[in-house]
C-alpha cells in the first residue's frame, strides 16, 4: 500500500510511505511525482489531503433507510456548514452499537474535484482519500486520549478513530477546553486536579502556553506511520459515493430517459428473438429440403455415393450429359426419354416403400429397376405413371420371397 501526503495541489515534492505486505508501520520519505507514479503502478494508493479542507463531526439522525439518510443528512448538519450543502460531498459511517449516531465527513465538491484532477494529471489511480489527521495514532478503546501534532504553526488533533480537526496553533487556547468537557469539573476537586485529567499524546516542534494544561502520556513518532491509524479511519473514504461531472450528468439523463431506454431495449430484444426464430425455422426448412433432394438423388442414381449437397447439382448435370451421349439421340433421330425422369422421380417419391436398385441407359432406352414389399404397390405406380406420362410405360413385375421387383423401361420416342 502506498500512502501519499499532500498539503497543496502545487506541491512538487511531498511525503509518502510504502507499506509492504502486512507491515505494521513505515517511515515517511520525501519524493516527487516521478518516483511516486512508478510506485503507484504496483500498489494500492491512499491519498491524505489537508484536514483543513474536511469537516469531521458526529451527528444523530433517525431514519429507516440509506436513501432517506442520504437525503436528510445535508439538512441535519447544515448549521455547521459555511457553504451551500448542495455544493458539498458527504460521507458517513454508522456506529455499530448506536445506529442513530453517525460519523460524518464533509468536503467541497470543487475541492475534491481538484484533487482528483491532480491525480488524473499524473496518471495515479487511488482507492481511498482521507484527511491527514487520520495519519495520527490513537488508541481504539475506552482509554483513548486525543493526539496532538503541532508543526509549522498548525495543529492536527485526532479526537477519535473517525474524528478530529486542524487549526492554527494560536486558536488552540480557545478550543482546548471543548476537548475535555467531562474533565473540566470534578466533584470535590480543584482546578489543578482538572488539569491533571487532560491526558494527551503530544508531538510539537515549539513550546506553547496551552501545553501547560495538558498531561502528556507519550510523544507520537511523527516520522513514522502506523498501518492501524489509516485503517481506523478508512470507513470515511472521501471517494465513497463521489461522481464527477460527466457521471452526474449521465445519471440525470438516465433518470429522465430510463423508461424509454428500457422500452427500446425490450423492443430490440423482441425483434432479435423473432429474427432468431425465423433464422432457426429457415435452417430447419433448408435441412429438410436438402435431405429430400439427397434421398431423391440416391433413388435416381443409386450407384453414386461420393457426393454432398454442394456438389449434387453439378453431378446431376454431368449424369444427364452422360446419359444423353449414350442414347445417341442426334444420330438416331429419336427423342430421349430423359425429360420424363422428373415425372418418374416425383411419382416414386410418393411411395416410401419403393427402393430403386438400378438406373441405367441401354440402347437409347432408360431402365429403372426397383423393389417393393408387394406387387400391388408396383401396379399402382404403373397406373400413376401412365396417367402422368400420357402413355403406357413398359413395366415388368415379378414376385420374390421378400416381396416384388420390377423393371420400368422408358423407350426413346421416334
Amino acid at each position: 500500500m502506498l500512502i501519499i501526503h499532500l498539503q497543496n495541489p502545487d506541491d512538487h515534492e511531498f511525503s509518502y510511505v510504502k507499506l509492504s505486505g502486512n507491515a505494521a508501520s513505515g517511515a515517511w520519505k520525501r519524493g516527487n511525482w516521478g518516483e511516486v507514479s512508478r510506485l503507484a503502478q504496483r500498489n494500492d494508493v491512499v491519498l491524505l489531503i489537508p484536514t483543513r479542507d474536511v469537516l469531521l463531526m458526529k451527528t444523530t439522525l433517525v431514519t429507516g433507510s440509506s436513501r432517506h439518510l442520504k437525503q436528510a443528512l445535508p439538512y441535519a448538519v447544515e448549521e455547521n456548514l459555511v457553504e451551500d450543502p448542495a455544493l458539498q460531498h458527504f460521507v458517513w459511517q454508522v456506529h455499530k452499537d448506536t445506529p442513530d449516531v453517525l460519523d460524518v465527513a464533509v468536503i467541497s465538491r470543487e475541492t475534491l474535484k481538484a484533487w482528483m484532477a491532480l491525480l488524473k494529471k499524473h496518471r495515479i489511480k487511488v482507492r481511498t482519500i482521507l484527511p491527514d489527521v487520520f495519519a495520527l495514532p490513537i488508541a481504539d478503546d475506552e482509554h483513548a486520549v486525543p493526539t496532538f501534532v503541532q508543526h509549522n504553526g498548525q495543529v492536527l488533533v485526532r479526537t477519535g478513530t473517525m474524528s478530529g480537526f486542524s487549526c492554527p496553533d494560536a486558536m488552540m487556547p480557545l478550543l482546548i477546553d471543548g476537548l475535555f468537557p467531562e474533565k473540566d469539573v470534578v466533584e470535590g476537586g480543584t482546578d489543578g486536579s482538572a488539569d491533571d485529567l487532560r491526558e494527551v499524546w503530544l508531538s510539537t516542534d515549539q513550546p506553547s502556553d496551552w501545553h501547560e494544561s495538558l498531561t502528556v502520556l507519550r510523544e507520537p513518532q511523527s516520522d513514522m506511520l502506523l498501518s492501524d491509524s489509516i485503517q481506523q479511519g478508512a470507513a470515511l473514504n472521501l471517494l465513497s459515493g463521489y461522481q464527477d461531472v460527466s457521471m452526474s450528468s449521465f445519471n440525470e439523463h438516465w433518470k429522465r430517459w430510463r423508461v424509454a431506454a428500457v422500452f427500446a431495449v425490450l423492443t430490440l430484444g423482441i425483434l432479435v428473438g423473432i429474427q432468431a426464430m425465423d433464422t432457426l425455422r429457415l435452417k430447419r426448412q433448408l435441412a429438410e429440403e436438402e435431405a429430400t433432394n439427397i434421398a431423391l438423388f440416391k433413388q435416381v442414381f443409386p450407384e453414386i455415393t461420393n457426393f454432398d449437397v454442394r456438389t449434387m447439382r453439378s453431378r446431376v448435370k454431368s449424369e444427364i450429359k452422360r446419359l444423353e451421349a449414350e442414347t445417341g439421340r442426334k444420330d438416331s433421330g429419336k427423342v430421349s426419354p430423359l425429360p420424363f425422369m422428373a415425372t418418374v422421380a416425383q411419382t416414386f417419391g410418393k411411395e416410401k416403400q419403393v427402393k430403386i436398385t438400378e438406373v441405367r441407359s441401354r440402347k437409347g432406352n432408360l431402365v429403372v429397376r426397383f423393389t417393393s414389399p408387394s406387387a400391388e404397390v408396383m401396379d399402382k405406380l404403373g397406373k400413376e405413371l401412365a396417367a402422368s406420362l400420357g402413355f403406357e410405360p413398359r413395366l415388368e413385375i415379378s414376385t420374390t420371397a421378400d416381396g416384388a421387383k420390377a423393371t420400368l423401361t422408358l423407350e426413346a420416342q421416334s
